[in-house]
């Protein structure tokens, strides 16, 4: 079982990969005969090279690398296998759409305590694995859309097979010069997600972009990003892309990588996540800073007889809240200031307006009278309590909220 088979996220599949592939081998059988036989066994000699079926950037590299500083390594992922003499070895060749071209050597290790491995992955066995690749484009690498153009591959027996003529996993390498983009900038930047998604919209200049904009790919940190294709650049020169914030919980949201190509295939990166320039573009969830306000409150019935219980009766209350009220509590009281009921819960998400609660009270209550006292809590964690016993919490619009038991 293949590290494949326990490991593997879902891959895009490099289409007819193996045509053109090519085996070498030895052409003469193994011949085994038994002593004292009058006929003899032939068992054929393993003539195939290994093959690859699956051929694709780790998802965790960028598709745009900016190399005008440094070098900048990428890794691939291929499986791989060899139902005979299993994998030993292989070249990956990447190759630039305006020159260039690199290549990298892989093979299957056995370390000191006896396991095998083929780059940084440990795999059961070579007949059937994954192997992670790491090549690496100079620095000032011509710019354009590099790929994978061969795959080479050996097993343990010395058949070879190469596939050549591939243009597999693409990527863009970029030093910011054919095309490049200036004042960045988002908007808002702050804010309001409490009570649903945020649209963010980044803005940039493109400069030297040859027949339009034909793709932007945006990246964050905590937040969505997107790829925007053909988009409309405005009278003042200016591209606008769209982020999105989800609920409540992003606390910021932080512009990662920017990637631009025109209609000429030239390309521009910018950002950490693609190695090149760091962009300052935050924005941050604004603050809450007001609890949730109750303008009124009203119970429903405020005298039941003893012989109705157990019941629940509404309160409504009409309330106000910038994070949207979350949460309740509420606590039912004796004359005494002695909890004899209560209950608690969701309530969605109320900003304003109605939010209605139910009281319980439950059978056996003495008659008297008992007193409500409830606890507002809104999404950011703020609360308000309205109508506790000896002035705890804020006094409830209106006056106590009070229900008389009868003993009729």
């Amino acid at each position: 079982m293949s590290r494949r088979g326990l490991l593997r996220a879902p891959v895009a599949w490099v289409g007819a990969l193996l045509i053109g592939v090519v085996a070498v081998g030895p052409a003469q059988a193994a011949e085994q005969t038994r002593p004292g036989a009058k006929s003899t066994a032939t068992q054929p000699a393993d003539t195939a090279g290994p093959a690859f079926d699956q051929l694709h950037l780790e998802f965790d590299q960028p598709k745009y690398v900016y190399n005008a500083d440094a070098s900048v390594t990428q890794r691939y992922r291929l499986h791989i296998t060899d139902a005979e003499s299993g994998f030993d070895r292989g070249k990956l060749v990447v190759r630039g759409s305006h020159g260039g071209v690199v290549s990298a050597r892989f093979a299957v290790v056995r370390n000191a305590a006896g396991e095998l491995w083929c780059g940084t992955d440990f795999v059961f066995d070579t007949q059937d694995l994954e192997c992670p690749v790491e090549v690496t484009i100079p620095k000032d690498a011509p710019a354009g859309t590099w790929s994978v153009s061969q795959v080479k591959l050996v097993d343990a027996a010395g058949n070879v097979s190469t596939t050549s003529g591939l243009s597999a996993a693409a990527m863009q390498v970029t030093q910011n010069r054919a095309l490049s983009a200036a004042d960045f900038a988002i908007s808002p930047e702050q804010y309001n997600n409490w009570t649903g998604f945020a649209t963010l919209t980044v803005t940039m200049r493109p400069l030297g972009a040859q027949n339009g904009i034909s793709s932007v790919t945006l990246l964050l940190d905590k937040c969505s990003g997107s790829v925007t294709e053909n988009p409309t650049i405005a009278a003042d020169g200016t591209i606008s892309v769209l982020a999105t914030v989800a609920p409540i919980v992003t606390k910021q949201c932080k512009v990662t990588g920017i990637g631009v190509i025109d209609g000429a295939g030239n390309a521009a990166a910018y950002g950490t996540a693609f190695r090149g320039p760091e962009l300052d573009l935050v924005a941050t969830q604004i603050p809450n800073t007001q609890a949730p306000v109750v303008n009124s409150a009203s119970l429903a019935v405020v005298s039941v007889p003893a012989s109705s219980l157990p019941r629940n009766d509404g309160l409504t209350l009409d309330v106000t809240s910038f994070a949207g009220i979350t949460g309740f509590s509420l606590t039912v009281y004796d004359a005494d200031g002695i909890s004899v009921d209560g209950a608690s819960g969701g309530v969605g998400s109320v900003t304003s307006g109605e939010l209605k609660l139910t009281v319980p009270l439950h059978q056996g209550l003495a008659p008297g009278t008992y007193t409500v006292g409830f606890t507002l809590t809104d999404a950011s964690g703020l609360f308000s309590q309205y109508g506790y016993p000896n002035g705890g919490g804020l006094p409830v619009p209106g006056g106590p909220l009070q229900i008389t038991v009868t003993d009729e």
